[in-house]
């Protein structure tokens, strides 16, 4: 399943759709995170595909 994962704000607004996206991906789901650039590093850090907003 694809799944898109839209957030915006601080950090600690970020973190719980970042484990959330991947406990998602450890489960066999392609994850997106839409989120602020400044967070593009820690998304994709974690091997996540990410969409500025």
């Amino acid at each position: 399943m694809r799944v898109a994962v839209q957030t915006l704000g601080t950090r600690g607004d970020i973190q719980p759709y970042l484990t959330l996206a991947l406990e998602l991906t450890h489960r066999g789901n392609h994850v997106q995170i839409a989120a602020p650039t400044q967070f593009e590093a820690m998304i994709t850090g974690h091997g996540l595909e990410f969409a500025p907003v």
